[in-house]
């Protein structure tokens, strides 16, 4: 505005560097309101600043002032209008909410004066498309010249300009080009008051090229299909498995104990099937293989005496008792392998997606055990004639540093949730968690 302006504006406004900004600002708002608003603004500052009129009534400010209050009014309609258009975009809401609510914000609050006039007198009409003219065609070297019609060169420039939205739009649909949202928004509001464009055959409205940008820019085609993770987990609640021993007397072995998996190392990498052509919530499943191997299994207390009662018929029955002395367990190892799917129910944007799904798989956990054990196995009879029982021992003895090398495989499925933050892309991170464990990876994807 300065560059084009600057030899419009009185001195007295030039020497005050704050107060120059601002008049500045002023233009460029009545500008993008309608530039034949500019003559007015200029006349303005003239009659009360060159020539010291400080009536406002004669010194146009009333003016203006009106004007603008009226091209607001219309620019509200105008917004209007959008948000309605857009609203009726059925493919992605979440696409309608973000143009919706840009519309919306641009909107102002005003008391419409409708009690002064475009001035159409053939002076003040060509001034007022001269200046025109200068705004649009962004050109501060031509001189006003009365003889000329200004009309005419403005049109050729509102054409002009009409002309570059339509090429912008034709590359957004070609996708010839990324453009930025922000670029687009102060394109379609610097140039509002062009809209609808007309090309050979189609009407393009000031909507359809942000919800164009979107859909090209929010393409199932231009996402990422691989991801590859690695991180930590946690189980805030036990993941359990059985602890057994072995002995001899009984084949099929004794729990004595259980494994809790509490902290590990885990990987993934993974696959993104789109059910779309559009990024958006349900439009893929995604599909992992995740592998964990535990850094921090426990053992609980081991139960020291076991005791296994046998029925033979009727009350008879038989014991066995097993006293462990001092038993030696390596660290258990346990490794797990899932397959994990999820799909999309909430995002925002491309950086953060919120994903539901669940993972099942197959947990393999080992140990090594040495102890030792006393043993005793007695029979007990019911005396039917006199009413009580008698014991009978069948083998006491001990048996000593006793190793046994044992695994166990278990099938697992959890739900899960997953909060994914695409931060500086490829680079991701991902928190998930189940009912009971919790999950930190960071990773690439491509």
């Amino acid at each position: 505005m300065e560059k084009l302006f600057e030899e419009y504006i009185p001195d007295v406004i030039k020497n005050d560097k704050e107060n120059y900004k601002q008049v500045l600002e002023t233009l460029r708002r009545d500008a993008m309101l309608n530039p034949d608003l500019l003559y007015y603004r200029l006349n303005y500052y003239d009659l009360r600043f060159n020539k010291n009129e400080l009536d406002n009534n004669k010194n146009g400010f009333d003016i203006v002032r009106s004007l603008v209050s009226q091209e607001i009014n219309k620019k509200n309609l105008w917004l209007n209008g959008q948000i309605v258009k857009v609203n009726s975009y059925t493919k992605r809401s979440d696409f309608v909410v973000d143009i919706a609510s840009f519309f919306e914000s641009q909107k102002s609050s005003i008391v419409i004066d409708s009690s002064f006039k475009f001035n159409t007198a053939s002076g003040k009409i060509n001034l007022i498309n001269f200046f025109s003219m200068i705004y649009l065609s962004e050109n501060s070297d031509i001189l006003y010249d009365e003889k000329v019609n200004y009309e005419a060169l403005n049109n050729d420039a509102k054409a002009v300009k009409s002309k570059e939205l339509l090429m912008l739009y034709s590359q957004i649909k070609l996708d010839d080009q990324n453009f930025t949202d922000a670029y687009l928004k102060d394109q379609i509001i610097k140039y509002w008051f062009l809209f609808p464009l007309h090309d050979e055959s189609n009407e393009i409205d000031a909507y359809e090229i942000l919800i164009q940008n979107l859909e090209n820019k929010y393409i199932s085609t231009k996402f990422d299909t691989f991801i590859i993770l690695a991180g930590v987990r946690y189980y805030f609640m036990d993941e359990v498995s059985e602890f057994f021993i072995y002995p001899e007397e009984i084949s099929e072995g004794v729990q004595i104990s259980e494994v809790y998996n509490t902290v590990g190392f885990t990987a993934q990498a993974g696959y993104r099937f789109f059910l779309s052509d559009s990024y958006s919530i349900l439009s893929y499943i995604n599909m992992n293989i995740n592998f964990s191997i535990s850094t921090n299994a426990e053992v609980s207390e081991l139960d020291s005496t076991i005791y296994i009662k046998s029925e033979v018929s009727g009350l008879d029955y038989t014991s066995q008792y097993f006293v462990l002395e001092q038993p030696e367990v390596s660290i258990p190892k346990v490794t797990s392998i899932y397959l994990r799917t999820s799909i999309p129910i909430f995002m925002i944007g491309k950086g953060f997606s919120l994903e539901v799904g669940v993972m099942a798989g197959f947990s393999y956990s080992s140990y090594e055990i040495t102890y030792s054990y006393n043993y005793m196995k007695v029979r007990v009879d019911w005396d039917e004639q006199n009413g009580g029982y008698h014991n009978k021992l069948l083998a006491r003895y001990s048996v000593d540093d006793r190793t046994e090398s044992l695994s166990q495989t278990n099938f697992r499925i959890y739900p899960t949730v997953d909060i994914n933050f695409l931060l500086i892309n490829p680079i991701i991170f991902q928190l998930s968690t189940g009912y009971n464990l919790l999950e930190l990876k960071a990773g690439l994807t491509f």
